[in-house]
C-alpha cells in the first residue's frame, strides 16, 4: 500500500521569481550527493550542479564533494561533534564535585565526581580522554580518601597516577592530604594477575592503562586494582571500559558496536541500497562534513521521458522527507531542479522517513527507453507556440512519499489542460 502526499506545479511560468529562504527558518549548510543509476539520463556531475544552483538560488548553502570530505576527516582521525561533547558534560561535574570537596560536603562530592568518571569513560579513546580521565580518578580519590573509603581511594589515585605519570600533583591545586594519600597508594604492594582481554570484532587491538596496542584476544599480567581498556577495531566503535582486577582467574569482554557512519562512507552512495546502508554515509556526511542536511538526488526515465528525485535528510539521527520526482524534457535539468528544491524545501516540515532514494526502484531499476527517451510524450503544438520550449522544459512536479511498486505514486499534468486545443 502506498501512502502519498502529492503536489502538482508546472515549473517554468515564472522563472524570473525568486524562490527564497522559508521565512522563520534559518539558512541550511546543505551537501548535495548524486546517486547514479547504470542508465541515468543524466551525468552526475550535472545533476550534481543542477541541484547546488538550485538550493543557493532558493536561499540555501550548498556544496558539492561531501562524500571526499567526510572520508577525508575520518581519515584525519575527525571525531563528532556530539562526542566531543562529553569533555564539556564532564568538565561540569568535576567543577561541582570539587566545589563540594572544597566546602566539605564530602558525599555530595563523591557522587558527582563518581558520575563524572562514569561518563569520561566515553572519552578514553579519544584524544586527551585518558587526561581528562586520570584528573577525574585523582579527584574522586581525594573525595574518597576523605569520606573514610580509603581502599576505593587508593585504588582511584593508582589508577590516575597510571594513567598520567608526568603529572605533578602541586601544592597550589591539592591539599598535603591529596599529596599524602597519593603517595600512600603508589607505595602500596600489590600483586599481580593474569587478565584475558577479549573484543568481539575481528582484527581487534586493546590498549591498557593507556600502553601501547595489542592485539586482541590478549593475555596480561595486571596488578590487583582498578584499570582501563581501550578497544578498537575497523568498522566499529571505539570504546573504552573501567574494570577491576582481584584473586583467581581474571576475563574482561568488550563488545564494539558497528559504526554506521564510517562504514557507510566506506562505501558510498549506489542505486539500490537499503535504508540502513544509505542512511550510514548520510550521517556520515552529516557528522564528518559538517552540514546541517545532506539532500540526495537522482535522475531516471519515467514513462520514455527524464526525471529528476530528490530527498532532504538532517538530523541526529538523520531522518528524511519523501521524496520529490519532477519530470522534464530533454534539456530542462536546471529548471527541473529549481522545481524540485521549491517543493523540498516545503517538505521539510511533512512526515519523516529513512533514505529512501537509493533503493527506490525507479533510480535502482531505471533502463533508458527505446529509442534512447527523447521524445517529448505531452508536447503540442499549440503549447510550445504559445509559451516556448525553455518555459515548459518542466511539465510536472509530484512528491511520493513510499515506493512500493516499480512506477511509484505520481500525479502527471497534461499540458492540454491549460491551453486551448
Amino acid at each position: 500500500m502506498s501512502v502519498r502526499r502529492r503536489g502538482i506545479a508546472l515549473a517554468g511560468l515564472a522563472l524570473g521569481a525568486s524562490l527564497g529562504a522559508s521565512p522563520g527558518r534559518a539558512r541550511a549548510d546543505a551537501g548535495v550527493i548524486v546517486v547514479a543509476g547504470a542508465e541515468a539520463p543524466e551525468p552526475a556531475a550535472e545533476v550534481e550542479r543542477a541541484v547546488a544552483g538550485a538550493l543557493t538560488a532558493a536561499g540555501e548553502a550548498a556544496a558539492t564533494g561531501a562524500i571526499a570530505r567526510a572520508r577525508a576527516a575520518v581519515a584525519d582521525g575527525a571525531v563528532p561533534a556530539e562526542r566531543l561533547a562529553g569533555f564539556a558534560r564532564v568538565a561540569e561535574l568535576v567543577a561541582e564535585g570539587w566545589r563540594a570537596y572544597l566546602q566539605v560536603s564530602t558525599e555530595f562530592a563523591v557522587a558527582r565526581l563518581g558520575e563524572a568518571r562514569r561518563q569520561a569513560e566515553a572519552l578514553l579513546p579519544l584524544d586527551g580522554g585518558l587526561e581528562v580521565y586520570a584528573d577525574v580518578a585523582l579527584r574522586l580519590g581525594a573525595a574518597l580518601d576523605n569520606a573514610g573509603r580509603r581502599e576505593e581511594a587508593d585504588d582511584a589515585l593508582r589508577l590516575a597516577a597510571a594513567l598520567d605519570p608526568a603529572r605533578e600533583l602541586r601544592a597550589s591545586e591539592f591539599s598535603p592530604d591529596v599529596v599524602a594519600a597519593a603517595a600512600r597508594a603508589a607505595a602500596a604492594a600489590r600483586a599481580a594477575h593474569r587478565v584475558r582481554i577479549t573484543v568481539d570484532a575481528p582484527g581487534a587491538t586493546v590498549e591498557v592503562d593507556g600502553g601501547a596496542a595489542v592485539a586482541a584476544p590478549a593475555v596480561l599480567e595486571l596488578s590487583a586494582g582498578q584499570h582501563v581498556v581501550v578497544a578498537r577495531a575497523a568498522g566499529r566503535v571505539a570504546r573504552g571500559q573501567t574494570f577491576a582486577v582481584g584473586a583467581g582467574a581474571e576475563a574482561v569482554a568488550l563488545s564494539l558496536d558497528r559504526d554506521r557512519a564510517v562504514a557507510g562512507l566506506a562505501v558510498g552512495p549506489a542505486a539500490g541500497q537499503g535504508e540502513d546502508e544509505a542512511g550510514g554515509w548520510v550521517e556520515g556526511v552529516l557528522a564528518y562534513a559538517e552540514h546541517d542536511a545532506v539532500v540526495i538526488a537522482a535522475t531516471s526515465w519515467r514513462s520514455g521521458r527524464p526525471a529528476l528525485l530528490v530527498q532532504w535528510c538532517d538530523g541526529a539521527p538523520a531522518s528524511c522527507t519523501a521524496a520529490v520526482e519532477v519530470g522534464y524534457d530533454p534539456g530542462g535539468l536546471a529548471i527541473a531542479a529549481r522545481a524540485a528544491i521549491e517543493d523540498l524545501l516545503a517538505a521539510r516540515d511533512g512526515r519523516r522517513y529513512g533514505a529512501t532514494l537509493p533503493g527506490d526502484p525507479r533510480v535502482s531499476r531505471a533502463r533508458r527507453p527505446p529509442g534512447g527517451g527523447d521524445g517529448c510524450r505531452w508536447c503540442r503544438p499549440a503549447l510550445w507556440a504559445g509559451i516556448g520550449a525553455a518555459t515548459l522544459a518542466v511539465v510536472v512536479t509530484a512528491i511520493v512519499v513510499a515506493q512500493d511498486g516499480d512506477d511509484g505514486a505520481a500525479v502527471v499534468i497534461d499540458p492540454g489542460d491549460f491551453v486551448g486545443e
